[in-house]
């Protein structure tokens, strides 16, 4: 366990400078973390040596595991234990169609200087309805005391109860102090490497030119899904890449690497798009659009254009009242049931319903509400492969036939609201499902076209 705010720069004649800002790290045992500290002072820190304090460095010796305890939960009731200063309360529980979900928040409380360590993957659930087991858990984490973390659980199983049985689930860890003598740097340690990267050009590979540049001049390398699209330290680049939703890894130059989802948009709409790697928030870099590199095509002009006016056009105060005196909403949420059962007052703008042998099962919420009554037709390229209309909860089930990649461009529509999410966001799981968040998309967009996420919402029709 580190603690970054006690990293002391020692330089000689001036003082120890000392990070206004830090957090806890924990760092489990054959794994690596890194931190990006911000130091203020009168001096440049870069320059001349400095002796490195590193005062808050702790090891954990294991104690004990918490004494095995077991607890009932009621489905769809709240429910609370306590062991040993750990407080385990079950925020949350559903049952249905064989699958059982759990939602846990742990608060762990202590005088001494302890680490817990928790791990999910050891609760042991039972049922009188039958056998229970875990399909989905997260991954093991550790709480310091004063720490809150919730959990979730995805079981096979049924039953309006179950027991949940604490057996080696906790582990408590001894915490003390490690020791160590300040490490002197020199100047040609700490020099920034920005002056020694030289600008990096990539193989146009890719659909869409984008620039990457560092924020701060460090140096970095770049890998998207895997492949090491920037692989020479540099800290401004130009490489080619195709539209989606990407995964990248960030390594800076002494070898720390940060993770990380991005969106590429569309080569259609965009002839140039920018992003910087900068500091994030919780220490480490992070990769975010930035739109003062991003050059918009014609078409994806006009898209924002027509997107603006249907802003405006939608804010306007309208005169719902019909000659019969009922209120005229055809993008409303409203009315929504506990199933995905389609409301036979539902029009499906794209036609009759497809039909097919494989079942896919899409999600679509805005803010965590469903998406009512929309039509929704799924397309590869620019074929469409089925559609059908959204049910009460969210949920629209489209059947189709030759069912050859899980990925998806979404198109949806409801009255005088229409909406699309393309280029490799939506991807089915290995079940045919997959949860569309669209104001996570609308976030996204935000960043490119200089719209708010309330805007876009209201440009779609919500």
């Amino acid at each position: 366990v580190y603690s970054t705010q006690k990293t002391g720069f020692n330089y000689e004649g001036n003082g120890v400078f000392y990070p206004k800002k830090g957090k806890e790290i924990i760092v489990f045992p054959n794994e690596k973390e890194s931190s990006v500290l911000k130091v203020d002072g009168d001096i440049d820190y870069r320059k001349g040596q400095f002796a490195l304090q590193i005062d808050g460095l702790k090891k954990g010796e294991f104690q004990s595991f918490i004494p095995e305890e077991s607890t009932q939960i009621v489905i769809g009731e709240e429910s609370t234990n306590e062991i040993n200063g750990l407080t385990i309360t079950c925020v949350k529980s559903s049952s249905k169609k064989g699958k059982i979900s759990l939602n846990f928040e742990l608060k762990y409380e202590s005088t001494k200087d302890e680490l817990l360590i928790i791990d999910p993957s050891k609760f042991i659930f039972k049922s009188p309805a039958g056998s229970v087991s875990i399909e989905k858990s997260d991954k093991i984490f550790a709480l310091l005391p004063g720490d809150t973390e919730k959990i979730k659980f995805a079981l096979n199983g049924e039953g309006d109860h179950i027991d949940c049985l604490l057996k080696d689930c906790f582990s408590q860890l001894k915490l003390s102090s490690i020791i160590l003598e300040p490490i002197k740097v020199g100047s040609s340690t700490v020099a920034t490497t920005a002056s020694t990267c030289e600008p990096f050009i990539g193989q146009q590979n890719g659909s869409l030119k984008t620039k990457i540049h560092s924020v701060d001049g460090n140096c970095f390398k770049l890998k998207l899904d895997g492949f090491e699209i920037i692989n020479e330290l540099t800290n401004n680049a130009i490489v080619y890449v195709d539209a989606g939703r990407k995964s990248y890894v960030i390594t800076t130059n002494d070898g720390s690497q940060f993770e990380g989802k991005i969106m590429i948009p569309s080569p259609q709409d965009y002839s140039q798009v920018g992003f910087k790697v900068k500091v994030a928030k919780n220490g480490g870099y992070e990769l975010k659009y930035y739109a003062k590199d991003q050059v918009m095509s014609s078409a994806g002009q006009q898209k924002m254009d027509k997107m603006m006016a249907d802003t405006k056009q939608k804010t306007q105060p309208v005169n719902t009242t019909e000659e019969n005196g009922s209120t005229n909403n055809n993008n409303s949420n409203n009315g929504s049931t506990e199933n995905s059962t389609t409301n036979s007052n539902d029009t499906n703008c794209f036609g009759e319903a497809s039909s097919g042998s494989t079942i896919l099962k899409l999600k679509i919420t805005w803010k965590g509400s469903p998406l009512v009554g929309h039509g929704i037709e799924i397309r590869q390229g620019n074929s469409a492969v089925g559609n059908n209309v959204s049910g009460g909860d969210g949920v629209v089930i489209i059947k189709i036939n030759n069912y050859n990649s899980p990925k998806f461009d979404v198109y949806g529509c409801k009255g005088q609201g229409d909406w699309s999410v393309t280029g490799d966001w939506v991807v089915f799981d290995s079940s045919n499902y997959f949860h569309l968040k669209l104001d996570e998309v609308a976030e996204v967009m935000s960043e490119m076209m200089g719209m708010s996420v309330e805007e876009i919402g209201k440009a779609w029709g919500f």
